[in-house]
């Protein structure tokens, strides 16, 4: 199902949602998170709050690409998610700086160069994960456990 896009709100979650995906992708594949809460401007874009400065975002390492992949088949579409962001991703011919899936194409698209810093280094193997404002921690909780492993 479609959803709106929400990006910063400036509005904080009590980050429940987003606490609750880093506990269960470091179960499932072995990430470990770089962050949820930090309250800080987008990188490359001053005077604009990132997500993770709402508690709604988390950045997540992947012991192998394997993983990395099957994290990203999991969460694209799953019930809270809005925004995938894949930093090390190139495409094909290398033509590509990260990709990225949001709930409001509910699609994979390339990023061009400077859209995402260190986007398309192979040794970038995180993925940024954004929930929604309204993410419930048990709901998302129930739904990824529903997920194939």
């Amino acid at each position: 199902m479609m959803r709106k896009y929400t990006g910063p709100t400036g509005v904080k979650s009590d980050g429940k949602a987003v606490e609750q995906l880093a506990t269960l992708a470091r179960a499932r594949w072995k990430a470990v998170s770089l962050g949820t809460y930090a309250d800080r401007d987008m990188r490359g874009k001053p005077e604009v709050k990132s997500v993770h400065a709402d508690y709604r975002a988390v950045d997540l390492r992947f012991p192998t690409a394997k993983a990395r992949k099957r994290a990203m088949q999991t969460l694209a579409g799953l019930y809270g998610i809005e925004l995938i962001v894949d930093y090390a991703y190139r495409g094909p011919l290398r033509r590509a700086y990260g990709r990225a899936w949001r709930c409001d194409r509910l699609a994979w698209r390339d990023l061009p160069k400077g859209a995402v810093m260190y986007g398309g280094e192979s040794w970038a193997n995180w993925l940024h994960v954004e929930v929604s404002p309204n993410c419930n921690a048990e709901i998302l909780d129930r739904e990824f456990r529903a997920t194939p492993k």
